[in-house]
């Protein structure tokens, strides 16, 4: 069964709609099977945004794999350099 996956920009769509993230100039891009934007994850830090596609593609693969994964994201994205 499809559970919902939360975005942290606060958007969510279901793991299995979940096709791939692009990366864009100003974030990162969620886009389902058909090639349709679910999410739009606007983010100035260009490390970050590599971070983010990562954790998509996990997303992806752990529900092709039947599993699900939410990431953590105010852990994986905080500022660790103040």
């Amino acid at each position: 069964m499809a559970k919902k996956i939360f975005f942290p920009n606060g958007d969510f769509a279901r793991d299995s709609m979940i096709g791939v993230g692009t990366l864009t100039s100003k974030g990162v891009m969620v886009k389902d099977n058909n090639s349709s934007m679910l999410s739009n994850i606007i983010e100035p830090d260009e490390v970050k945004r590599f971070l983010i596609r990562e954790e998509i593609e996990k997303i992806v693969d752990a529900c092709d794999a039947g599993r699900f994964y939410q990431p953590d994201w105010n852990k994986l994205l905080k500022d660790d350099d103040l």
